[in-house]
């Protein structure tokens, strides 16, 4: 059954934000959400869309504008969904981010206080990984860059203003070699190149480029080094990634190397990282520093601490929490991140961090020892609850938890507090400006109860 807003065009003021940076106004109680709407607009807006608890508009007229508004740098900001938040200003942005981490907590009945959110003097051309898929267009011509917000769509982009100017000029390159040597492209009935992705070592000023598609070979890659060594001096790698399924992964299982070397490297505070073509690192290496300095900060950790980095990825936080620590673990599920995590062992001279190729639950379960101070930076989704009973089983003195994901943070949050364990520092650092995601440091300490069980 049609709902009755559908279709109707309404003026509302807009007093709140959604969690994915849409703008919230109400007529007659009932929210409506809108696309790029700030918080103090007045606007016009036809509902598009419309169930039993929400409504989605179309900005139709900015009648009053919100002091917060920005003008966005990107020139096709408006059609492309990789930022959300380029059109407001970004100390806008950053108290937006707190109230979503506020939220968040709320849901889950957690009280307690935040510091304030550490932000970035220059909140543009710091990612230093990029990944954009490549389509031909029903006109012939080639699309290189995002999709478009809540679609599928390929948005061309010329440079991405979040994209250090290395990456911006590596994709001309590509784009170049696949016009003069007519690259096929990848559709679902036509094998192809499919995706680039750069990666740029903000503290070595190296560069790699990544491409993949369902090709079983790169074709043309004598042109596309040519094309690429006369423009980037700071290249340093050149990988091709079989992709069996362009549409839904960026990346097949293994990858070959065309020209150069297996990886990059990233210096972060003196430290320095190998880190191959898949390999999870942070991508905000200005942040990344940040936020291990935080970590060091508030763990504060002796020298006797035996220590536990889940999910280690290729090693970093755990290379860099080895010099204050008796003994670090790390455990890492990924094959080649564990290889990238021994190698950077050996290149930094760290002789006191051991890496344990696991699933994070059962090498967790699998160490004997006690363990003094768990760190687990887990992807978007958080914890399984059995890993977070394990953890609760392991009783650490303090658990820091490292999160990109506001909600799933909170819901496992409740459960270690339930568990016996009570917050002691939350932390948000912004290592995403321009966009609606947030990175979160929380310690935790045992409670009274759980020192004397």
């Amino acid at each position: 059954m049609k709902h009755a807003l559908k279709n109707k065009q309404l003026k509302l003021e807009i007093t709140e934000w959604s969690d994915k940076g849409l703008g919230i106004g109400y007529f007659e109680n009932f929210p409506i959400h809108v696309a790029n709407a700030v918080p103090g607009d007045y606007i016009e807006s036809l509902v598009v869309k419309a169930d039993k608890t929400m409504a989605f508009g179309k900005l139709l007229k900015l009648l009053v504008p919100s002091p917060n508004r920005s003008i966005p740098v990107c020139g096709v900001y408006w059609q492309c969904g990789g930022c959300q938040l380029q059109h407001v200003t970004y100390e806008t942005q950053l108290q937006f981010k707190t109230e979503r981490l506020q939220r968040a907590f709320s849901s889950q009945a957690l009280q307690t206080e935040f510091l304030p959110i550490l932000g970035m003097e220059k909140p543009f051309s710091y990612r230093n990984k990029a990944q954009y898929s490549m389509v031909r267009e029903p006109n012939g011509s080639l699309s290189i860059g995002l999709s478009a917000s809540r679609s599928s769509r390929v948005v061309d982009q010329r440079r991405c203003d979040i994209q250090p100017v290395l990456s911006h000029r590596a994709v001309a390159a590509v784009r170049d070699w696949v016009h003069t040597q007519d690259i096929p492209i990848w559709e679902p009935h036509l094998p192809g190149l499919s995706h680039v992705v750069t990666r740029v070592g903000f503290g070595s000023n190296e560069f790699m480029l990544g491409l993949s598609g369902n090709l079983p070979t790169l074709p043309c890659p004598d042109e596309l080094i040519a094309a690429l060594t006369g423009r980037i001096p700071e290249l340093v790698s050149i990988c091709y990634s079989v992709n069996p399924n362009p549409a839904w992964e960026t990346l097949g299982p293994d990858f070959e190397v065309i020209w150069g070397q297996s990886f990059l490297t990233e210096t972060v505070v003196d430290l320095d990282f190998e880190i191959s073509l898949p390999a999870f690192f942070q991508g905000n290496t200005i942040q990344t520093a940040k936020l291990w300095q935080c970590l060091s900060d508030f763990l504060k950790i002796k020298k006797t601490d035996r220590v536990c980095d889940l999910y280690a990825g290729t090693g970093a936080i755990s290379i860099y929490l080895a010099q204050f620590s008796a003994e670090v673990i790390g455990i890492e599920s990924h094959p080649e991140a564990v290889k990238n995590a021994r190698k950077n062992q050996v290149r930094n001279g760290v002789s006191n961090v051991r890496f344990i190729e696991s699933d994070a639950e059962i090498g967790l379960n699998e160490i004997e020892e006690n363990l003094d101070i768990v760190v687990l930076d887990p992807p978007r989704k958080g914890c399984a609850p059995s890993l977070l009973q394990a953890l609760l089983n392991k009783k650490p003195e303090k658990i820091a938890y490292v999160s990109c994901a506001p909600d799933t943070l909170a819901r496992d949050l409740l459960v270690l507090t339930q568990g016996g364990y009570r917050i002691d520092i939350v932390q948000p650092i912004d290592l995403f400006p321009q966009t609606v995601h947030l990175e979160t440091i929380v310690v935790l300490g045992q409670s009274e109860n759980t020192k004397s069980a």
